[in-house]
C-alpha cells in the first residue's frame, strides 16, 4: 500500500517536474520567435504537450493512454453532467461578464488584433490541435496523475491552477492585483473542464468544450472591433 502509495506520489513529482521544463523551454523558443509564430507555437504545442506525456505513458510507464482519459467512450449520464457544467459556466460567464461587466478580462487570442480572415484561419485549423494537446496534458496527463494523492476534488483544483498559471506565465502576465477579475475567470473555466473531463474520463469532451469556447471569444472580440471601425 505504502510502496504503490509512494510510487504515485514520485510520479506526480516527476509530472511537476516536466512542466516546468516544458515551460520553461517553450517560453525561450517563443520568445525568440519574430514572425507571427502560428507554426511553431502548434509544433511546439503538439511536441511537448502530446507526444512528450504520450511517450512516457506508453514507453516508459507501459500503461494505455485511455487511462489518461485519451478515449471516447460517454454515456447518457455523462453527457447530462457535462451539460450541467457547461449551463453552470454560461450562467457564470454571463453574470461576471455582462452583469460586472469583466469583458476586458476574458483571455483572448493575440491574433484577435490582424484581418478576420487570419483569425479564422488559426482558430478553425491550429488552435483545435493546440487545445486538444493542453487538455491531454493537464485534465489527462497531470490530472490522472494527481488523483489517487489528491483525490478527485483536489486534482480538479490542482489541474486548474497549474494550466492557469502556465497559460498566465507564457502570456507574459503581470500585476496579480490588478488583473484578479482575469485569474477568476481563468481558474474558474478550468476548474470546469476539469470536472467534465472527470466525469466523461475523456479530454476529447473537455477540448472540445474549450475549443469553442476560445472560438466564441474571438469572434466576439473581433465582431466588436469591427464595429469600433
Amino acid at each position: 500500500m505504502f510502496v504503490v502509495q509512494d510510487r504515485k506520489k514520485t510520479e506526480l513529482i516527476l509530472v511537476l517536474v516536466g512542466l516546468v521544463v516544458i515551460t520553461l523551454i517553450i517560453e525561450l523558443f517563443l520568445s525568440k520567435i519574430e514572425t507571427e509564430g502560428v507554426w511553431e507555437w502548434l509544433l511546439l504545442s503538439v511536441a511537448f504537450f502530446f507526444a512528450t506525456p504520450f511517450f512516457v505513458i506508453t514507453i516508459m510507464w507501459k500503461r494505455s493512454p485511455k487511462e489518461y482519459f485519451l478515449a471516447l467512450d460517454v454515456t447518457k449520464k455523462t453527457l447530462l453532467l457535462t451539460l450541467l457544467g457547461v449551463v453552470i459556466y454560461v450562467a457564470v460567464l454571463w453574470f461576471l461578464v455582462v452583469q460586472l461587466d469583466w469583458k476586458g478580462h476574458l483571455t483572448v487570442s493575440r491574433w484577435v488584433m490582424g484581418s478576420t480572415g487570419f483569425l479564422l484561419f488559426v482558430d478553425l485549423l491550429v488552435v483545435p490541435f493546440v487545445v486538444f494537446s493542453k487538455e491531454f496534458f493537464f485534465r489527462g496527463f497531470v490530472f490522472k496523475s494527481a488523483l489517487p494523492v489528491l483525490g478527485i476534488t483536489g486534482a480538479i483544483v490542482f489541474q486548474a491552477v497549474l494550466f492557469s498559471g502556465y497559460e498566465l506565465y507564457i502570456s507574459g502576465f503581470s500585476g496579480w492585483l490588478s488583473a484578479w477579475p482575469q485569474i477568476v475567470l481563468m481558474l474558474f473555466l478550468n476548474v470546469v473542464l476539469g470536472f467534465i473531463a472527470w466525469v466523461n474520463r475523456s479530454v476529447v469532451i473537455s477540448a472540445l468544450i474549450s475549443w469553442l469556447h476560445i472560438l466564441a471569444v474571438d469572434l466576439f472580440f473581433a465582431y466588436q472591433l469591427t464595429i469600433a471601425r
